[in-house]
């Protein structure tokens, strides 16, 4: 059975992929088998490599995000529908805050009672004027068609370094 092919986009100083460094400024194309395709696209530094081949599941989210408290893993193995979102979010908001860190957090949901929601925090030192103007501006190019596949279970917002 094929499955539908999914793209995933990761920045770096530089990727390792089958033993092969690539340096910024390269788009590379390579698939992984039948079912995935990764674009790698470059256009921040993160400090680090990143073997591509390597990232499948939510123990690999850490090496894109930093998770804050103890709830993230566990919430994502709950919700593994939300890794393959999170792996082209990480792309997506390196567009638009490409210095920025990215954290993850599992924050009570406001409003429904007893219930979570996994928050993508995007913290940056732009003004708020700008920081707002990106966040609206990836809302629309990208999270707002996305939106749908998170089931409720997933925000973007910005944080104030």
């Amino acid at each position: 059975m094929m499955g539908a092919a999914t793209t995933r986009t990761f920045l770096a100083d530089y990727v390792t992929s089958g033993g092969i460094t690539y340096s910024p400024g390269k788009t590379i194309r390579s698939s992984l088998d039948t079912h995935t395709t990764l674009e790698v696209l470059y256009s921040c530094p993160i400090q680090r490599s990143i073997d591509i081949t390597q990232l499948q599941g939510p123990l690999d989210l850490n090496q894109l995000y930093t998770f804050r408290g103890g709830e993230v893993l566990p919430f994502l193995d709950r919700r593994p529908f939300l890794a393959p979102l999170l792996f082209d979010a990480y792309g997506k908001i390196r567009n638009y805050f490409p210095s920025s860190r990215v954290f993850l957090e599992v924050v009570a949901d406001s409003e429904t009672l007893n219930s979570e929601q996994l928050v993508v925090f995007i913290s940056t030192s732009l003004s708020a004027d700008d920081a707002f103007v990106r966040l609206k501006k990836l809302d629309k190019d990208w999270w707002l068609g996305a939106l749908g596949s998170a089931h409720g279970e997933l925000c973007i917002n910005v944080e104030f370094m």
